[in-house]
This record gives structure tokens, C-alpha cells and sequence, in this order.
């Protein structure tokens, strides 16, 4: 019997014909949705608490939609997904299989699944597989560099070749450690000379920069060979941020050490820098003047 015939019979009129067709067609989607999830779920496998998926025991894995056995080799154990394994200490992974590592003399197991599974010992380096002890020389002492030669000179020596030379620091110098100059500076107020430490002179009016090795000239004094000589400010300008140089005001430019005002011309204004003009916009400079800009 078809829909048709069935909805004319039980339900003669429209409105009871478009009702009996709405929940027809309603009843395979609540169908649907009543599906039991776990009918699809295949050996060996649960449903997920996170969601309506499902996973597979532990000590199985996934292939397409099947749960399979793992196979665990010797010296092996399974991780704490239950998905994969890994080997136990002492072994690493080969393909499938565990392979006993093999701990030169000196050496030490590390733990990584990667790699050689051994590190050699403080004071020995990995050279071709082996753990060869580091050669350090007097007044030498051991680093956890893994460049160079593993060692480096204590503070007071310095390395020439594979050796530890003491330094020779001259007066109102200390050493440094460093191996890469003379092992030694000079102290504060201090400048190096040669192999000497010679007094900085400062001039009246200065003082010693953040650094100790030179010096600056105090605020309101300026430069001047090896001495610091007061600015004199004329009308119209100011010490300048750095406190050793004099500037015009704004709209003031320096001549003949004195600070006149700029002559602007008509259509112009005063730059950015405040010691210099430049014409309006939609002028031009032409002649020391600014002119209108032609429209094409």
C-alpha cells in the first residue's frame, strides 16, 4: 500500500494528510539517532569517556577499523598509552626489536630512545665510539663545553697551545680569565698602554664615563682638546640634551656664534628641526621663494 493511499485512508483531509507526512519523515532521523554507537565498535575495543568514538584496548593498536594485537619484542614494554612500546634500560630500539647497548669503558647509560644510549664521563670525550680521557694541563681545570678542548685555564693563566702560562699583570690591572686577549685589564680611572696600566689625567670640570676608560666633560661644558671649557650661551639658546653643546631656539639659527632669527618667507614655515623653513603644501621653492604649485 503506498504513502498516498495509507495518508487518504487514516487521514482524508490536508492538514491531517501534511501532519502525518511530517512526522513520517521525522521518525528515521530520531531512528538514526538512537543508532547504539557500540554496534560499530570492533573486538578488543571500548568506547572513548570523551567522546562517541571508540579506542582500542590497551596492548592493541589501531589498523583501519580493527584492534590488533602488539607485538612486543624481548627487552620490551609497552608505554603508558598501552598503543606502542618502548625498551626497557640498557637497550634501544632497532626496527622491531630491542637492541642490547653496548657501554664503552668511562661511560654511562643515558636515558633516551634515540642516539648512541651513552654519554662518556666527566673528564673523558666520545672519540670513535670510545671515551678517551681529556688531557688537561697544569693550571688547568675541566669545562662542560662540548667544543674545544674540554678545558680551560684557571683565573690568573692563560692558554697558549695546549698549555696554562701565567699572566703577568702589570700595577692597577687584575686578571681577567679570558683566553681570548691578555688575560688582564686595568682598573677604573685605569687605561692600558702597551703591557702598562697609566692614570687617566681628568681635566677640571669632567669625570670618569659609566665604563672607567675615558672621560666626559660635566653638564654646561664642552670638548676642547684636553681640557672642558664653559659654553657661553648667547640670547636665544640653550644647552642641549647632552649637556656639552649649545643650540638655537627653535626658530633661531647659529652665525658667528650668535643665534638670529630665521627669516621665513610668505607661503613657508618652520621645519621639524626648528632652524630651517620649507614652503606650504601645494608650494614650490623656486629662488629662495615658494610659489604656487601649478594645477594640470
Amino acid at each position: 500500500m503506498t504513502f498516498e493511499l495509507v495518508t487518504r485512508i487514516v487521514y482524508p483531509d490536508k492538514i491531517s494528510l501534511f501532519i502525518a507526512s511530517t512526522i513520517l519523515l521525522f521518525i528515521p532521523v530520531c531512528l538514526l539517532a538512537q543508532v547504539d554507537k557500540s554496534a560499530e565498535k570492533p573486538p578488543n575495543s571500548h568506547m572513548s569517556q570523551y567522546n562517541e568514538r571508540w579506542d582500542c584496548n590497551h596492548g592493541f593498536r589501531k589498523d583501519n577499523k580493527k584492534c590488533i594485537a602488539l607485538t612486543i619484542p624481548e627487552n620490551a614494554y609497552l608505554d603508558a598509552s598501552g598503543q606502542s612500546w618502548r625498551c626497557q634500560r640498557g637497550y634501544r630500539k632497532e626496527k622491531e626489536l630491542c637492541e642490547q647497548i653496548v657501554v664503552p669503558a668511562n661511560a654511562q647509560l643515558v636515558e633516551a630512545q634515540y642516539g648512541k644510549g651513552w654519554k662518556c664521563e666527566r673528564g673523558y670525550r666520545d672519540i670513535n665510539n670510545q671515551c678517551n680521557k681529556i688531557g688537561v694541563p697544569e693550571h688547568g681545570v675541566l669545562n662542560s663545553s662540548s667544543g674545544g678542548p674540554g678545558w680551560q685555564c684557571e683565573k690568573g693563566f692563560k692558554k697558549v697551545r695546549n698549555n696554562c702560562l701565567s699572566v703577568v699583570v702589570p700595577a692597577n690591572g687584575y686578571a681577567t680569565g679570558s683566553a681570548y686577549d691578555n688575560g688582564w685589564e686595568c682598573y677604573r680611572g685605569y687605561r692600558q698602554e702597551d703591557d702598562k696600566c697609566l692614570k687617566i689625567d681628568i681635566p677640571e670640570h669632567a669625570f670618569l664615563d659609566r665604563h672607567g676608560k675615558n672621560w666626559l666633560c660635566d653638564y654646561g661644558y664642552s670638548k676642547n682638546m684636553d681640557t672642558c671649557q664653559i659654553i657661553t650661551l648667547s640670547p636665544n639658546s640653550f644647552v642641549d640634551d647632552s649637556g656639552n653643546n649649545r643650540r638655537c631656539e627653535r626658530g633661531f639659527k647659529e652665525t658667528a656664534n650668535n643665534c638670529i632669527v630665521i627669516s621665513i618667507p610668505e607661503n613657508a614655515h618652520i621645519d621639524y628641526s626648528g632652524s630651517a623653513w620649507s614652503c606650504n603644501s601645494g608650494f614650490l621653492l623656486r629662488d629662495g621663494s615658494c610659489i604656487e604649485r601649478e594645477n594640470r
